[in-house]
């Protein structure tokens, strides 16, 4: 089952450490590599899941993922909540959670 990042962000515990499929806005872009809310009118400051690729994310074509940038897409990964440390995920701690990337395709 596909969810929305704001589904997510709601119901953290559930989907913390759990592979899932969240739908939402791409943002492919130097030091912005998320996924974001895709209904406007519902979003908050904090609904966007940075996207984090560790050893085990498949190769992803960054030409492809640049010309989706904006696009709607869904990203199958595992939800991961911020370090204690840092309060946050992604670049500057400025996003909520982050999906650890297992697959990204347009919807």
């Amino acid at each position: 089952m596909t969810h929305t990042v704001n589904e997510i962000l709601e119901r953290f515990t559930t989907f913390d450490g759990r592979l899932t499929e969240v739908v939402g806005l791409l943002a492919w872009r130097f030091e912005n590599q998320s996924l974001e809310h895709a209904v406007w009118a519902e979003r908050t400051e904090r609904s966007k899941l940075w996207l984090e690729v560790d050893e085990e994310t498949p190769v992803l074509d960054a030409e492809l993922l640049t010309r989706w940038d904006g696009k709607r897409v869904i990203v199958t990964g595992v939800l991961r909540g911020p370090d204690p440390k840092f309060g946050g995920c992604g670049h500057f701690s400025l996003w909520p959670a982050e999906l650890l990337v297992r697959s990204i395709r347009r919807e």
